[in-house]
């Protein structure tokens, strides 16, 4: 039972099957990642087996072997070990120019502390990393919820705040490829149909679920009949084969690329900081397609500008953020920029 003491992997393993059946075990496949195995499987049972004293392995974990570590403590679902690992990496191999991939690995195991860490540096390197080829690939593929952890960021180094308006544009637009989703599919608003024609795209959609149904079966079928086929250990292996392949799946999915709804996408409109957009940049907002959703948050932009630049007190409740951020020009924080060259323009404060 150490093994359990360690992994929920093989804990909830022992658990629910008859461990008498259990003679050899392959264990879980890591995650795949760039890096070296470099035995990390013995290196975890080492680290196990000497009642979890990370100390044993610890010096033995370098730049090249411990996201492969990392993933394989994943997958065993070893939380202990996952921080220690997780602490080694931020201690000692975190760096400005491996964060991005390492910040891709924190968001694919879920490991929370390493993924705030990666942030801090990202923000401060982040116009930097806007301007080159592979690190506008990084922030365009990045999931909403972590695009928008970064560009909502307070301290987010950036010159001026029409880079993030630009980016977002850029963001949305990279998935225009994509499936679209029902909500914004006119082909999914029944409201304006006939009686007939509501009929006629019920039967289709009953017609289309029965195919999957059908489909779902068949293969269900095969997998029992497959299944069936295998002695008692290669029942108790395949079922296990199939909860690290739920695993794989999961953190493959955390990276891929999807389309916004239309809530997500407000939210994203929301890290804008709109009262410090030049005043003309906000009314070529109010006409963008892609804007819609922002209008409200435009206007609001437009109103606290004109209300900052007057000196008239602000008593409505804002949805949008207008604070400035922390590199912005003291010049900066009254009623946002005017025009290039003014007193308004964005500007990095050389004391911070």
């Amino acid at each position: 039972m150490i093994l359990a003491s360690a992994s929920k992997y093989f804990l909830e393993l022992f658990l629910s099957e008859d461990v008498s059946k259990i003679t050899k075990f392959d264990a879980p496949k890591p995650i795949p990642v760039n890096g070296d195995a470099d035995d990390a499987l013995s290196k975890i049972l080492k680290y196990i087996y000497h009642n979890q004293n990370f100390d044993v392995i610890k010096d033995e974990i370098n730049e090249n072997n411990a996201i492969f570590l990392l993933s394989q403590a994943h997958t065993l679902r070893s939380e202990s070990l996952k921080q220690h690992i997780e602490g080694v990496i931020i201690e000692k191999i975190l760096k400005p120019d491996n964060c991005t991939s390492l910040y891709l690995d924190s968001l694919k195991f879920n490991s929370e502390h390493l993924q705030k860490q990666c942030e801090e540096h990202l923000v401060v390197h982040f116009e930097e990393i806007s301007k080159q080829e592979k690190g506008l690939q990084f922030l365009m593929d990045l999931p909403e919820k972590a695009y928008r952890s970064l560009i909502s960021a307070d301290n987010l180094y950036i010159t001026d705040e029409q880079i993030v308006v630009d980016l977002i544009v850029k963001y949305l637009k990279h998935r225009d490829h994509l499936p679209i989703l029902d909500e914004d599919n006119p082909m999914k608003n029944w409201t304006n149909l006939t009686e007939e024609e509501r009929k006629k795209r019920e039967e289709e959609e009953a017609k289309a679920k029965a195919e999957e149904v059908k489909k779902k079966e068949e293969e269900d079928k095969k997998d029992a009949d497959e299944f069936g086929k295998l002695d008692d250990l290669g029942k108790i292996q395949h079922t296990w084969n199939k909860k690290v392949q739920e695993i794989h799946n999961e953190a493959s999915d955390a990276l891929s690329l999807k389309r916004l709804n239309k809530e997500q996408r407000k939210e994203l409109f929301k890290c804008i900081r709109f009262s410090y957009l030049h005043h003309e940049k906000l009314l070529q907002l109010t006409t963008d397609p892609l804007f819609e959703l922002a209008k409200n948050f435009i206007v609001e932009g437009l109103t606290h500008k004109l209300g900052a630049k007057d000196g008239a007190p602000i008593n409505q409740k804002l949805e949008i953020n207008i604070n400035p951020r922390v590199y912005y020009d003291e010049r900066m924080i009254v009623g946002g920029p005017q025009q290039p060259g003014a007193a308004g323009e964005v500007k990095l404060n050389p004391k911070l």
